[in-house]
């Protein structure tokens, strides 16, 4: 046998090996994110709250919390006519807002968001966070 020449024990031992190794890196490839979970704390039809206002007609006023296991992130909002105050109420977050760098956010911290807005959160950390979140937004809004 030359020194190229691998048993066939050998040989399908390597192939087993390397099938294994190559399953368990696509089982954690494959692996999807938690999924944040979204509960309406309070919503608010602005059109019979305030029937003198034309203006209001067609929008709701709603607090949301938006629960983040590690590893969840929201889906990109875009703030175009939605006005929004997020306050984090447990946790640390990232924010990624379209054109700039990762911001983080610790328990406390609020943002003001409107008009070109656009950005999603994500909890890279170990632990749950939670976000509050109080917007105006146009009635049917998920």
């Amino acid at each position: 046998m030359n020194r190229f020449m691998v048993s066939a024990p050998r040989a399908a031992f390597a192939f087993a090996a390397a099938t294994l190794a190559l399953a368990a890196i696509s089982a954690v490839a494959q692996t999807p994110a938690p999924a944040p979970v979204v509960r309406v704390e309070k919503s608010i039809s602005l059109g019979e709250a305030f029937p003198e206002n034309p203006a209001a007609a067609g929008y709701v006023f709603r607090a949301r919390q938006i629960e983040l296991p590690p590893g969840a992130r929201t889906e990109m909002i875009n703030h175009a006519g939605r006005p929004a105050i997020t306050y984090v109420t447990r946790g640390a977050v990232r924010e990624h807002r379209v054109g700039a760098a990762p911001i983080a956010h610790a328990v406390g911290a609020a943002t003001f968001d409107r008009g070109v807005v656009q950005h999603f959160w994500e909890n890279a950390g170990s632990e749950p966070a939670t976000l509050l979140i109080v917007e105006t937004v146009p009635v049917g809004t998920p």
